[in-house]
């Protein structure tokens, strides 16, 4: 099955739980929903800032928060899908427990990622960025190089930079530029040294075999 069909078979099965749970309001409370970011992306610009707030956050935004978003969402200085992140990537959000199952995105600020620590940065960089939850393997392994010193932006890029994120079209936004093109070249690096080694050593036993002939 390829990667394509894995996102669809995953993303239709959320939307089935979701659909069930909306079926059956008196036993699951409205928080309790599978939220889905293309539910969220539908939402008019006008209700977005209390659906967010009512949806993520299980409150109203005070006056203060509601002119603030609303202004710049009105402006156009921030776009419908970062005040999604935004807000689904708030500290308020996160101590909440509430997922956002972002299948569908097409963009993640990499700021709002690196300013989480430790599981947290780890399991809501790979919803955002991949559409699922890592192994437990994988949240192992990232906390020891974490543990041990290693940059989160570096987790990011190496996150966004796999086959994984790059055929599910997802743009990491947010850092340098030339951060990015650095790891790419590193990648594009070792990728070309591993080829020269490999081709060495057809070189050697070409060389062997002609001798014994």
């Amino acid at each position: 099955m390829n990667s394509e069909n894995t996102f669809s078979s995953i993303h239709a099965e959320i939307v089935a739980e979701a659909n069930r749970l909306r079926t059956t309001p008196k036993s699951v409370s409205a928080f309790e929903m599978p939220i889905l970011y293309t539910d969220l992306t539908k939402v008019d610009d006008s209700e977005l800032v209390q659906e967010l707030f009512f949806r993520i956050l299980g409150r109203k935004p005070d006056e203060k928060e509601y002119k603030r978003y609303a202004k710049a969402l009105n402006s156009k200085s921030m776009s419908k899908e970062l005040l999604i992140q935004t807000i689904a990537l708030s500290s308020e959000a996160i101590a909440r427990g509430t997922r956002v199952y972002a299948i569908k995105a097409k963009s993640v600020d990499a700021n709002l990622l690196l300013s989480l620590d430790g599981v947290q940065f780890i399991e809501k960089s790979y919803m955002w960025l991949l559409g699922r939850e890592p192994e437990d393997a994988a949240i192992k392994d990232n906390l020891e190089r974490l543990d041990h010193g290693v940059d989160k932006k570096k987790i990011l890029l190496e996150i966004s930079g796999s086959i994984e994120c790059m055929n599910r079209g997802v743009a990491l936004i947010g850092i340098a530029e030339d951060n990015a093109k650095a790891f790419k070249e590193s990648i594009v690096i070792k990728i070309r040294r591993k080829i020269r080694g490999f081709l060495r050593r057809i070189k050697r036993v070409v060389k062997r075999v002609l001798k014994l002939n």
